[in-house]
């Protein structure tokens, strides 16, 4: 009975055992399909290439207005986007503790003046009974003494009432061209200090963008070099550039060199301080000592815990690749 029972179990399991075998064989016969690469032509043997790098586009003519002393913001009278003229009073701070050093100032010196007069008086009084042989030389003496010493105060005080009227008038902030406002960092209300930003204006239509070289391509650059600036905020244009000045020192210690690009095309109207810009240089390199180099695209190097590196296509002699 048993006998029939196993008989049968391997008669069942038989057909299974034979369809995996035979789906083994049919896999074992299946090829990964071959893939199709993309291959580049690499030529060294041109030494003109382009480089295209990222930069901020500003007015060549940027000003930061400051106050010359320290206090209150009392008023800002200019917002952004408008235009000013030479002269123009932008912002006020309080003036109330300057006017009091006027006041003070001006009283010193007015009593620095009446003592000065009843000096120089005393003096010629004292001059004339000298003359005549009614008072000593030591007399004489300390009247001039006094007389000079009450001269150079009144000087002093004359020149303090000017120190504080001047600054007072500090307290009013002028526009020193005519601009346009580009920020206003400062707030009515605020307790600034002397030389503190309150307000930024560009002067002038000139525009350029602020790059940063690197120093594998710095040495290549040269002033008047004619290059092409995009934008990404107007996609469709190109503007005409030409290399207004080349840093002769790294910025900050780094492997990077300032570079400033003078914008040369005629519309500039849809242009404006802060935008993104891409900077493409022609670089010549055939005058090198040495060779120039392969130039690949980013997309053809790879990376691996052992470094970079990339894949070369060699042909065998049935003329295919491999």
């Amino acid at each position: 009975m048993k006998m029939n029972v196993i008989l049968k179990l391997i008669l069942c399991l038989a057909p299974i055992l034979v369809l995996a075998g035979c789906g083994e064989d049919q896999q074992s016969d299946i090829q990964a399909p071959l893939r199709e690469v993309r291959t580049l032509i690499v030529d060294s043997s041109s030494g003109v290439f382009e480089r295209s790098f990222s930069g901020t586009l500003q007015s060549s003519n940027e000003t930061s207005y400051s106050f010359k002393v320290s206090g209150t913001i009392e008023d800002i009278s200019v917002e952004i986007g408008q235009a000013i003229k030479k002269g123009d009073v932008i912002a006020r701070l309080d003036p109330s503790d300057y006017e009091l050093e006027v006041q003070k100032a001006r009283a010193t010196m007015v009593e620095a003046e009446s003592e000065f007069r009843n000096a120089k008086a005393d003096y010629e009084r004292t001059k004339k009974l000298y003359e005549a042989g009614n008072s000593s030389r030591s007399d004489l003496d300390n009247a001039r003494a006094a007389s000079e010493t009450a001269a150079a105060s009144t000087t002093a005080a004359r020149k303090s009432l000017e120190i504080a009227q001047q600054d007072l008038s500090y307290t009013k902030l002028r526009s020193q061209a005519d601009c346009k406002i580009a920020s206003v960092p400062g707030d009515p209300g605020e307790n600034v200090q002397a030389g503190a930003e309150v307000i930024t204006a560009t002067c002038g239509d000139d525009m350029e963008v602020n790059l940063d070289i690197p120093e594998s391509v710095i040495g290549h650059i040269q002033k008047n070099m004619n290059v092409v600036v995009q934008f990404s905020a107007l996609p469709n244009k190109t503007f005409d550039g030409v290399v207004k000045e080349v840093g002769v020192a790294a910025i900050q210690g780094g492997t990077t060199f300032p570079v400033d690009v003078l914008i040369v095309s005629d519309d500039k109207s849809k242009l404006k301080s802060g935008l993104s810009a891409s900077v493409t240089f022609t670089i010549d390199r055939t005058n090198d000592e040495a060779p120039p180099l392969p130039i690949l695209p980013a997309f053809a190097v790879g990376e691996d815990p052992q470094g970079r590196f990339v894949f070369v296509v060699e042909t065998t002699q049935n003329n295919q690749s491999v």
